[in-house]
């Protein structure tokens, strides 16, 4: 059985988090959402569907999201 994982790029602006799809399941979520980036909301219902949600450069922790 394949793994549920997206893999995202975490950037900070604004004094935010930005959250950019980098892989094709994740940005097949952003088209959903029909955003360009996904919402803290999004990656919170992206997990409870059982996704784990990886960073590209792990300079931010997925886990605290």
């Amino acid at each position: 059985m394949e793994k549920l994982t997206i893999t995202i790029q975490v950037d900070k602006a604004y004094g935010g988090y930005l959250f950019y799809p980098v892989c094709d399941k994740a940005k097949t979520f952003a088209e959903l959402a029909k955003t360009k980036t996904l919402s803290y909301q999004a990656i919170k219902l992206i997990k409870q569907l059982g996704y784990e949600v990886v960073s590209k450069d792990m300079s931010y922790p997925v886990e605290a999201i």
